[in-house]
């Protein structure tokens, strides 16, 4: 991935205002919970991210900030 995005959605994560979520350091590194603005909840390991929750219905990109 070139750029950080949400997997969920595409957003670029560096535009999201983390102030929502929780963060813990783990034997292997890092990981950090936040919520992207289409509401999915991303996992991110070590600043990577690596999953994000589903929703019922498909995520519509929200307009850019």
């Amino acid at each position: 991935m070139e750029e950080n995005t949400c997997p969920r959605c595409g957003w670029p994560l560096r535009k999201l205002v983390w102030a929502e979520g929780s963060a813990h350091p783990v034997s292997t590194g890092h990981v950090s919970y936040r919520r992207c603005v289409c509401g999915a909840w991303v996992l991110r390991f070590d600043d990577e991210p690596i999953a994000a929750t589903a929703h019922d219905e498909p995520a519509e990109r929200p307009p850019p900030v």
